[in-house]
C-alpha cells in the first residue's frame, strides 16, 4: 500500500471513530432528553393522568426510550470489547477478517435497534400528546 493510501486510511479511520462517538453521544442525549421531557409533560401539563386516553402509549414510550439508553450502553461496551479482541488477534497474528466483520455487524445491528426504539418511543409520545391535548 502506498504512503498516500496509508494516510487516507488513517484519516478515514479517524472520521469513522469520531462519527461513531458522536452518534452514541447524540443518541444518549436525545433519548434521555425525550424521556425527561415526556415525564415533565405528564407531571406538569397533564392534569389527571388516570383520566388520559391510551396511557399505555406513554408507558410504552418510556420503556422504549429507556431501552434506547440501555441498548446504547451495551453497544458501547461491546464495541470496546470487540476493539480489544481485534487488537489482541492482530498482535497474536490471528486476525480473522470474518470474525472482525461479524463483531462490527453486531454493533451495527444494535445501533439500528437503538435508532428504531428511539424513533418509535418519540412517535408514541407524540401520539399520546395529540390524543390528550
Amino acid at each position: 500500500m502506498s504512503k498516500e493510501m496509508d494516510e487516507f486510511k488513517a484519516e478515514v479511520t479517524k472520521y469513522y471513530e469520531k462519527s461513531q462517538e458522536t452518534f452514541e453521544k447524540q443518541l444518549s442525549f436525545i433519548s434521555a432528553g425525550s424521556l425527561g421531557f415526556s415525564m415533565f409533560f405528564v407531571e406538569k401539563i397533564v392534569e389527571d393522568f388516570s383520566s388520559t386516553n391510551l396511557r399505555i402509549l406513554i408507558i410504552l414510550s418510556w420503556l422504549l426510550l429507556g431501552s434506547t439508553l440501555i441498548i446504547n450502553l451495551i453497544s458501547h461496551l461491546l464495541s470496546a470489547r470487540n476493539n480489544y479482541n481485534t487488537l489482541k488477534e492482530i498482535n497474536n497474528d490471528q486476525y480473522d477478517f470474518n470474525k472482525a466483520s461479524s463483531r462490527i455487524n453486531t454493533i451495527n445491528w444494535l445501533n439500528w435497534l437503538t435508532i428504531g426504539s428511539l424513533l418509535f418511543g418519540i412517535l408514541l409520545f407524540i401520539i399520546f400528546i395529540l390524543l390528550n391535548i
